[in-house]
């Protein structure tokens, strides 16, 4: 599944696009329970992380949350 982006996006913005659009589809397919796991440290923190993020990709960490 492919999804095209427009634009020049950090590796952090790119890993956390992946991890929304892959929690879009598991959620389209019927899936209720999910345990999320990656290797974008940075991106898994903020996950974590309950103070304002002020990132420039930050609204897409609030729509994963």
């Amino acid at each position: 599944m492919t999804v095209p982006q427009v634009g020049n996006l950090s590796a952090r913005a790119i890993e956390a696009l992946a991890l929304l659009h892959g929690l879009r589809f598991a959620l389209h397919v019927g899936f209720n329970n999910l345990e999320v796991e990656g290797d974008a440290l940075t991106v898994i923190n903020s996950l974590h992380d309950v103070s304002v993020d002020l990132s420039s990709d930050c609204h897409i960490i609030d729509e994963v949350k």
